[in-house]
């Protein structure tokens, strides 16, 4: 049981620097639309998000350490038959990014994707990227869990 609680602190510790820097590519992807040439304003909104949705897989692919080290911790717990544990820490992915959605949905005046450059200058831009940090709390959430965890 050690050596998995080792492993689970190992792999969060190693993948959410992964995760922040795939995170932050998004947000990166997000905020550099105009590389070549600035879209029209009435494209924004579609420009931004085929940029998102082109740097969305190496977001995913920078979730996995961290995903399998809570899939880990999960497992960890339920063997263990702490199934408050369980539901509590299988509710951190959800609720990192509802409380991520809600930040940008309150930030942006409920503007998922700005609308003018004035939006997207001033406001869009740094609430995006704040809300895309909050999704950290669940690998935080997960190393935490791991001192509940019964050593033997």
């Amino acid at each position: 049981m050690r050596r998995t609680i080792g492993s689970i602190r190992f792999l969060v510790l190693f993948g959410m620097p992964v995760l922040a820097f795939g995170l932050l590519f998004v947000g990166f992807m997000a905020a550099t639309i105009c590389i070549d040439a600035c879209p029209a304003e009435s494209e924004l909104a579609a420009t931004i998000a085929a940029r998102i949705l082109d740097a969305a897989p190496v977001a995913v692919l920078s979730a996995v350490l961290v995903a399998l080290a809570w899939i880990l911790c999960l497992l960890q717990f339920a063997r263990a038959g702490r199934w408050g544990a369980v539901a509590a820490l299988a509710l951190a992915l959800p609720l990192a990014a509802i409380l991520s959605l809600a930040v940008l949905y309150v930030g942006t005046s409920g503007h998922l994707l700005p609308t003018t450059w004035a939006t997207h200058n001033v406001v869009w831009d740094a609430t995006f990227q704040r809300s895309l940090l909050l999704l950290l709390l669940w690998p935080i959430a997960t190393f935490v869990a791991t001192f509940a965890l019964p050593g033997r």
